[in-house]
């Protein structure tokens, strides 16, 4: 199985290169991987104890925040590396005050994993939320390097808990200690004999609770700030823009995938006139009208 799952990365990883051309994320995810070992070896030095904390993307930096933070607070003495899968939290947080080095996490492939971990040698890993690489956590686990997953978040139809999730459940064993967002994600876990389980909440939470949050503005300058939304999120957020109970907010939407097709489908479903999406302002002549 784990050679499946070996070739199944080279075949991802062969995918972004043909893609990069054509695809702006493919493009910035094979291009901030390029000559890593020789950028990472100058740009990182290990001088004590080292904490490696990954995330996927942005909206799991945000639920990984409030750790590092914490940590950096209790712990000043040690270092952080902070790794990226995904260029939109990368070009963001690329230069994150918290963190003593910031980089993409190199394609899970065996080598990789080795000469990563070999280059930082963390005291300890964090991975947030539900990015699982296989070679990086089973050579956590073959160093006895002490390996959290926090801010966890579980389903049913996951494959942890289908008869073909072997592999899932090794990934699963090799972490001292898992964090959950909720009940029925612990019970999961234990249903299938993982015991090594806390429901701590969710660290967005956290994030959004520090400092405690001000009283809410009241009169026509109030507003409501939505971000990185899905369609999902969308589907229950229109209804309340445009319901005249609602209409003295001011509304901005973030969209997690900010693209000209996804625009072009959420504007017309706006019933008070929208705000040109940003940058667009010299195009259209201004925002006056706009909600």
């Amino acid at each position: 199985m784990r050679r499946l799952y070996d070739l199944a990365i080279y075949l991802l990883t062969i995918a972004l290169h043909l893609g990069a051309p054509f695809h702006p994320k493919a493009r910035a995810w094979v291009a901030g991987r390029r000559h890593w070992r020789a950028r990472y070896a100058t740009g990182f030095e290990k001088k004590g104890r080292v904490l490696w904390v990954h995330v996927a993307s942005l909206g799991e930096f945000e639920q990984g925040r409030p750790v590092i933070e914490g940590f950096r607070e209790k712990f000043p003495g040690w270092q952080i590396v902070l790794t990226f899968f995904s260029p939109s939290g990368y070009e963001i947080r690329k230069n994150y005050p918290q963190a003593d080095f910031v980089c993409y996490l190199p394609a899970d492939t065996r080598r990789n994993a080795r000469y990563f971990l070999d280059l930082i040698r963390p005291d300890a890993a964090i991975f947030v939320k539900y990015d699982f690489w296989a070679n990086y956590l089973f050579e956590l686990k073959k160093r006895s390097i002490p390996t959290l997953l926090v801010s966890a978040l579980f389903r049913p139809n996951q494959p942890f808990f289908r008869w073909y999730g072997g592999l899932w459940r090794q990934m699963l064993g090799c972490f001292t200690h898992v964090f959950v967002q909720n009940k029925p994600s612990g019970a999961l876990l234990r249903g299938i004999g993982f015991e090594k389980v806390t429901v701590a909440g969710d660290t967005r939470v956290d994030r959004v609770l520090t400092p405690p949050p001000a009283p809410p503005p009241e009169g026509p300058g109030a507003g409501l700030i939505a971000g990185s939304t899905w369609p999902a999120d969308e589907d229950i957020l229109l209804p309340l823009l445009n319901d005249p109970a609602w209409a003295h907010l001011r509304w901005i939407i973030a969209p997690h995938e900010p693209t000209e097709k996804h625009l072009a489908h959420l504007l017309p479903r706006i019933a008070r006139p929208p705000c040109p999406p940003f940058g667009m302002e010299r195009r259209t002549g201004g925002r006056s009208g706009c909600g």
